[in-house]
């Protein structure tokens, strides 16, 4: 799957370089593979004349399944494997701002997967983007993801939180504002955006 592929991607990537391993919009990034899988899924279903309403409920129960095993996957790997510098790499990924059905589903599974109580994977690190029009303020499109992604730091420390409102990321976020997908800066670390020339918007 798409997701697991992006796990080798990261440790193959991570070992050409030192410092930590930073993919953003992990959401947008991923809601098209989604979208294909469910695709693929109903074809099945309807090529097994089944009712049009049974074939989406199954397709779509199919490929939430996919969602959350392909993020369990890629948690492991990156906790438990290690790269070719015989380290685990230090990884995090952003999401948050996508809005789509899968968008949503993809940021819904990682959290979900990272508040369970057995879970005591610390990488990848988790970032979540908050913005007042798309999840900060109720009635917003994902305000129900950034509730949830408040549970999940209450009882994992993760996710870690960047503005696009306010702060470093602002200017170069707003110029992007009509395409969310466009921009999101994630850290590599902890001390990351300590510097105001890190970026230059």
């Amino acid at each position: 799957s798409a997701l697991n592929l992006f796990g080798d991607i990261t440790l193959a990537a991570s070992s050409q370089q030192f410092g930590g391993f930073s993919t953003q919009n992990v959401d947008y990034i991923f809601a098209p593979y989604a979208e294909k899988t469910y695709n693929s899924k109903l074809e099945y279903y309807k090529n097994k004349k089944l009712s049009n309403e049974l074939a989406k409920e199954l397709a779509e129960e199919d490929t939430l399944s996919a969602i959350k095993q392909g993020i369990q996957g890629y948690e492991f790997k990156t906790s438990t494997v290690s790269n070719a510098l015989g380290q685990i790499p230090f990884t995090s990924i952003g999401f948050g701002l996508d809005t789509s059905k899968w968008g949503r589903a993809i940021t819904d599974a990682i959290l979900t997967e990272r508040s369970k109580p057995e879970s005591t994977f610390v990488f990848p690190k988790l970032i979540f983007a908050s913005s007042k029009d798309i999840n900060l303020e109720p009635g917003t499109p994902n305000y129900d993801l950034f509730q949830k992604a408040v549970e999940c730091s209450s009882r994992k420390l993760y996710p870690d939180y960047v503005s696009m409102d306010e702060g470093i990321l602002a200017p170069a976020f707003n110029r992007h504002k009509d395409d969310p997908s466009q921009y999101l800066s994630v850290p590599m670390g902890c001390r990351s955006y300590n510097a105001n020339a890190f970026i230059n918007p």
